[in-house]
């Protein structure tokens, strides 16, 4: 009797042990997720650029005065889309995310496409002014 309780319990503990191991790895889990899902929102190519190009809301306010919240604003990153060795950028703006179309960057010379912008890269310009604002208060 002394064995199988001694068993029983045994069996007990090791259960409530497993439970709280899986409860961990469903937390740890978790976190990755929520850690993922924040860094892809920093990952936005067009907001990245907007935080290394301007030092803050009204300097980007000041260059993009006539562009509405909602217009798609995508960066030209290429070798092309810089005149002062990258410290700042070219930006395509389209209407909305809806119109915004990929386009290619052509040589003038060789007449080759050297870079292509993608939609995909861009953001509103709401979201970057955002992402700017929220910089300018830490």
């Amino acid at each position: 009797m002394k064995k199988c309780l001694l068993g029983v319990l045994t069996i007990g503990i090791a259960g409530v042990f497993a439970l709280v191991s899986i409860k961990k790895i469903e937390d740890v889990k978790a976190q990755a997720i929520v850690q993922e899902e924040s860094q892809n929102e920093k990952k936005n190519l067009a907001i990245e650029v907007a935080l290394h190009d301007f030092t803050n809301l009204e300097e980007f306010n000041t260059t993009f005065f006539d562009t509405p919240d909602n217009s798609w604003m995508v960066p030209d990153v290429s070798s092309e889309g810089s005149n002062d060795g990258g410290n700042s950028h070219g930006w395509s703006i389209m209407p909305s995310q809806e119109l915004a179309e990929d386009s290619n960057i052509v040589d003038d010379d060789t007449g080759k496409t050297v870079y292509t912008l993608k939609a995909s890269d861009g953001s509103t310009a709401g979201e970057i002014r955002e992402a700017l604002a929220k910089r300018d208060s830490e």
